[in-house]
This record gives C-alpha cells, sequence and structure tokens, in this order.
C-alpha cells in the first residue's frame, strides 16, 4: 500500500526522515473518499513534515503540501474509498460498523 515518499526521497538532510508521515498519507489515499477527506491527508501530510526539526523542513512541508495537493495527486487519490476507519490517527470519518477494507 506504501512506499514511502512517493516520487521523492524519503530523507533529506535539514529535514530529517520524513518515511512515517509519508506511509500514513498513502494509507489516506489508499482509502480515500471526497475532497474533505484530500485536504485533511494532504493538511496531515504537510503538518507532520513541518514538525520535524530540520531548519529545512518549513519548506519542505509547504513543496511537498503543493505537489500532493495538485490534479495529479487528486487522480492518485481513491475517490471511490470509504475513506478512513474512525480510529484513525488521521481523524478522517467513516461512519459503518465495520470498514469493508479492514
Amino acid at each position: 500500500m506504501s512506499d514511502g515518499c512517493t516520487w521523492a526521497l524519503d530523507w533529506l538532510p535539514f529535514v530529517g526522515d520524513m518515511t512515517p508521515h509519508c506511509i500514513e498519507h498513502d494509507r489516506a489515499c489508499h482509502y480515500g473518499g471526497g475532497r474533505e477527506e484530500f485536504e485533511v491527508a494532504n493538511r496531515k501530510l504537510e503538518a507532520d513534515i513541518r514538525s520535524l526539526d530540520g531548519w529545512a523542513a518549513g519548506i519542505c512541508a509547504t513543496i511537498r503540501y503543493q505537489f500532493v495537493s495538485s490534479w495529479l495527486g487528486w487522480r492518485l487519490f481513491n475517490q471511490l474509498g470509504p475513506g478512513l476507519p474512525e480510529n484513525s490517527p488521521q481523524g478522517a470519518r467513516y461512519s459503518g460498523a465495520e470498514h469493508p477494507l479492514g
């Protein structure tokens, strides 16, 4: 479901390791949903990268956010998916007794 930071380096000097954040973003894109879930996933990725210790984390977060929020990011997002399960750390909604994708 994830390859780390798709089409980008997982680690950068003065930023650090972004792999866990990229994997979480890939998970959100896999479960998909509508525009709201798309925006939540992208903003969470931006905030997570921005929170890293490196001085260049803010710059990298802005660039990554712009890329994942583009028309290509929307095309790669699972627009027909149910969204993340309720207990997801990203807080996206799913109203169902059991998530169909496990």
